[in-house]
């Protein structure tokens, strides 16, 4: 085991990763002015769970090397992201979406082969000759080239909106969000997963596709609204309350795995509906 005072980190003068520091976040704002009443604001104060595994202006205590080592490489590489947030922030948010949409395609398509081929010799070849990688790419690219900068810019306005930080002004973040730009992205997405499922993914050729696509987006659109219903609102809450604003579309997109695998699955069907129409027509 390495002692506690053998590894120690220094603190940077922001302490970024201290809540009563962080001006981005509701929760660090409430912090702040507790911070304020007791004459501690402004100071980089550990929080509990940061004294035995953080380690940023406090020791690791009982920690192993490699797992000090692993703690190190991961608030370095957190680090890192950061100060690419802060030079690069649309790009580094379509990046991070792409491979999140990626991650969420991916799953769906395991879970597809699962339900193909249930026993694990038989699911595993199934997805070696099934996986779609047009798919992955096409789901990759909405993220990173629409998903991500509308929501970074979306997300901006909204704290310039309602700069407040309480559970008031952060309550009309989620409403604005939920009941204006769901209701709008949702069919966007969904017509540009199942135009290009046709196009790109399938190599639809047929003049009307278009027209098809939109008819497809617009009756899935009032269903997957409502399953959006079920989970975003919450999801957002704590987004809009704790999480700082440069990494409200990364926790989005962490929580948008599960999000992203249904409605690729949602799109997967749409298309194989599709073309067992077009097969029976023909």
């Amino acid at each position: 085991m390495i002692r506690a005072e053998d590894i120690s980190l220094e603190r940077s003068a922001s302490c970024p990763l201290n809540p009563i520091n962080d001006r981005s976040s509701s929760f660090g704002a409430q912090q702040r002015r507790a911070g304020a009443a007791t004459g501690r604001a402004g100071q980089c104060s550990p929080r509990p769970d940061e004294k035995a595994v953080f380690g940023f202006g406090v020791q690791y205590s009982g920690m192993t090397a490699g797992g000090a080592r692993a703690a190190q490489t991961f608030w370095g590489t957190y680090h890192r992201y950061l100060n690419s947030l802060q030079q690069r922030p649309v790009a580094t948010k379509s990046l991070t979406a792409a491979a999140v949409g990626a991650a969420g395609d991916t799953l769906a398509q395991l879970i597809e082969a699962q339900a193909r081929a249930p026993q694990p010799p038989r699911a595993n070849q199934s997805i070696k000759t099934h996986f779609n990688w047009k798919r992955l790419i096409l789901f990759a690219s909405f993220m990173g080239i629409v998903s991500a900068p509308v929501s970074h810019y979306w997300y901006l306005w909204l704290s310039r909106r309602f700069p407040q930080t309480g559970l008031s002004a952060v309550s009309k973040r989620v409403a604005c969000d939920q009941l204006f730009m769901a209701p709008a992205i949702i069919p966007v997405t969904l017509f540009y997963l199942e135009y290009g499922g046709r196009k790109f993914v399938a190599g639809d050729k047929s003049n009307d596709t278009l027209q098809r696509a939109l008819y497809t987006a617009g009756q899935t659109t009032g269903p997957t609204l409502l399953a959006n219903w079920t989970i975003w609102p919450a999801a957002q809450l704590i987004n809009f309350m704790f999480i700082r604003n440069e990494l409200q579309v990364l926790f989005a997109n962490l929580v948008g795995v599960g999000w992203n695998t249904f409605l690729s699955l949602v799109a997967a069907a749409n298309l194989q509906k599709s073309e067992e129409t077009a097969t029976k027509a023909t």
